[in-house]
């Protein structure tokens, strides 16, 4: 999925979601519940750290 496509399903800007990807901007809770959605996952993989 494109940023841009992202960024149309979280309802958020592409300029958000670049951001947020590369860690140069926080977010609130909501717009992770946003991205979530989006991505059809649970918040909670989205704030677990990666295994490797």
């Amino acid at each position: 999925m494109s940023q841009e496509e992202l960024a149309h399903a979280a309802e958020l800007s592409q300029d958000q979601i670049s951001e947020i990807e590369n860690a140069k901007h926080s977010t609130t809770l909501d717009n992770i519940q946003r991205l979530a959605f989006a991505l059809g996952v649970a918040v909670a993989e989205l704030l677990d750290e990666p295994r490797g």
